[in-house]
């Protein structure tokens, strides 16, 4: 079940991508990033089943931004890329004002959803602030792999830059986040933490493999 509604998620979503790329443009897409990125943090703190692998969820939003930043360097140019990161940043740190406000405005006495949306956005400043740094340095190293090999094949095998810079932000973000951000943490310890993270990738890498025809699908909705 989990498995199918994934595969939903990705075709909704990085189809999504795509129509707003087609109709706004640049500032779309910008915006896109932006809150997918605040999305994903919210959907982060639910962790399902997959494959048989026990991961977080937000994986599929996560990863339209660093389709978003693909899709930009093959059409609008490298410049136009790297502003992405910070689109990403952006949204995280909106989502972490959000979470951080929310809680504090005193409930009505017929409220009946406060004690769950405090435990939906309880979060701790470690987690939370690595979560930021993380996604803001694997976006960063995404876009200056992408481009790098992007000159390297004088433009070509798109496929092939799309899914070498993705797979390795992907998964060096999985690993920094959980190595910074929860090891030492109750329950925590360095074997779960590595666990984690590596079924996190491996899931993050089927993902990344998914969302090449996007990119293919994108050069021809927005040529000029």
């Amino acid at each position: 079940m989990n498995e199918m509604l994934l595969l939903v998620e990705i075709i909704v979503f990085f189809g999504s991508l795509l129509i707003v790329g087609k109709f706004l443009k640049l500032s779309g897409i910008y915006a896109w990033i932006t809150v997918a990125t605040c999305l994903a943090e919210i959907q982060l703190t639910k962790s399902v089943g997959i494959f048989g692998l026990e991961c977080s969820m937000g994986n599929v939003l996560f990863a339209s931004t660093f389709l978003a930043t693909d899709i930009i360097r093959e059409n609008y140019g490298y410049e136009e890329s790297k502003k992405g990161p910070l689109f990403s940043l952006l949204g995280a740190l909106i989502y972490v004002f959000f979470a951080i406000l929310t809680p504090l405005f005193i409930p009505t006495e017929w409220d009946t959803i406060h004690d769950g949306m405090n435990a939906m956005l309880s979060v701790s400043v470690r987690a939370t602030s690595a979560s930021v740094l993380c996604l803001f340095i694997a976006n960063w190293l995404d876009v200056r792999l992408y481009n790098g090999l992007y000159n390297l094949t004088k433009g070509k095998f798109v496929f092939l830059r799309n899914n070498v810079s993705t797979i390795i932000s992907n998964c060096s973000e999985n690993f920094l986040l959980f190595l910074i951000g929860f090891w030492g943490l109750p329950g925590y310890d360095l074997k779960t933490c590595l666990i984690i993270a590596l079924c996190c990738s491996f899931i993050e890498s089927i993902i990344a493999l998914l969302d090449t025809p996007f990119v293919y699908l994108s050069k021809k909705l927005y040529k000029k």
